[in-house]
Order: C-alpha cells, then sequence, then structure tokens
C-alpha cells in the first residue's frame, strides 16, 4: 500500500475547509496493484472520536447559493469536471484558466470516469454493514439513473457546454448524473429527495 496523493489532497481540502475536520489519525492509500484506494487509521482511535466533518459548503450543489435542484446539481458538477479535465489535458493550472471552486474533491471525481472505486469484498462487506446499505453506483442502476437524468433534465441536449466537444460534454454530463444520483440515493434513500448534492 502507498499513501494516495488524489484522497491526502482531498483530506487536506476538507480540514482547510470552513467548518470542515479531518481527524490526523488516518491517511488515504491505494493499493498499487488494482489501484484500489481506502481510509486506514494510523493510531488508536477511540470509540466516539470523530474522524471527519464535511459542511454542506463543501459538496457541490447548484451554480448559485442555495440551488439545491436535480438539475442544476447535475450540470454544476460537470461544470467543475470539465475545468479539472481542461487543466488535466493541459497538465497546467494556468491563472487564465478557470480554477474549480471543489479543487481536490472535482479531481478525485473527474479521475473515477473511466470507472467507480472498487472495495475488498471483505472492506465492502464491513462497511455494508455499517452503512447497512449497498454502496453506490450499483451497477444495475446505473441506465436507470441516465434515463431520469435525459427526462427530467432534456438530456445533454438541455445541458449548458461544459465542454466544446461534443462527446466530452456528454461523457461529462453521463458521469455527473450518475455520481449525483447514486450518491443522493445513498444519503436520502432515494433519488427524489429535496437537496441534492455531491
Amino acid at each position: 500500500m502507498m499513501i494516495d496523493d488524489h484522497g491526502e489532497k482531498l483530506f487536506e481540502w476538507v480540514d482547510t475547509s470552513p467548518g470542515g475536520y479531518v481527524n490526523k489519525k488516518q491517511q488515504v492509500r491505494r493499493d498499487a496493484k488494482t489501484g484500489v484506494r481506502g481510509v486506514y487509521v494510523t493510531a488508536s482511535v477511540k470509540k466516539g472520536e470523530v474522524l471527519a466533518t464535511l459542511p454542506w459548503s463543501a459538496l457541490i450543489s447548484g451554480e448559485k447559493p442555495g440551488d439545491t435542484s436535480f438539475c442544476d446539481t447535475i450540470a454544476e458538477t460537470a461544470r467543475e469536471m470539465s475545468i479539472v479535465a481542461t487543466a488535466d489535458r493541459h497538465n497546467t493550472t494556468c491563472s487564465s484558466q478557470p480554477t474549480s471552486t471543489y479543487g481536490p474533491y472535482a479531481e478525485l471525481l473527474y479521475a473515477t470516469r473511466d470507472g467507480f472505486p472498487l472495495f475488498r469484498d471483505d472492506a465492502e462487506s464491513l462497511l455494508m454493514k455499517v452503512v447497512g446499505r449497498h454502496l453506490p453506483p450499483r451497477p444495475e442502476r446505473i441506465n436507470f439513473h441516465l434515463t431520469l437524468w435525459r427526462n427530467a433534465c432534456g438530456g445533454v441536449k438541455e445541458a449548458p457546454v461544459v465542454s466544446t466537444d461534443p462527446a466530452r460534454n456528454l461523457q461529462l454530463f453521463e458521469h455527473a448524473a450518475i455520481l449525483v444520483q447514486t450518491r443522493a440515493e445513498w444519503v436520502l434513500g432515494s433519488v427524489s429527495g429535496e437537496r441534492m448534492a455531491v
């Protein structure tokens, strides 16, 4: 196992966000062979000790404060990932390019575009016991999520342009739709919750 730079940057970003906190007794590691990442404690943790606090302001929601609609959240998630993708393609953080408001979080979301994070079977089983449900995204629900996005939001035809490449625009929006809905389904227990955020 090696320390995962994306995960560590995310921890640092959360810890320095207003209202955010990450306990220093943990770190993100990645298996060099499989690419699977996980959070590991590095020292004893007492029962009830807080490991992390993520404020609502650190979650991606609609473009304007207070925008929490399903379609707005998907559009904002796609926009944030597009900013990261542009910087990634140009291998730069040029000051003339827009920067992501959500920094390392948007980078991690974008990094999952070719496949969602996986857990070792024993780790997933333990985590499912703790949270009491299946971890998103459930493969059998992906088509459902894409259909819901197309029907509710008009699909890519109604989506704002976040990339001048139409194929890239579609890829970003489909990925954002799956991310937003699976997170909402997991947290809220349904895809029709009042507050949508990633």
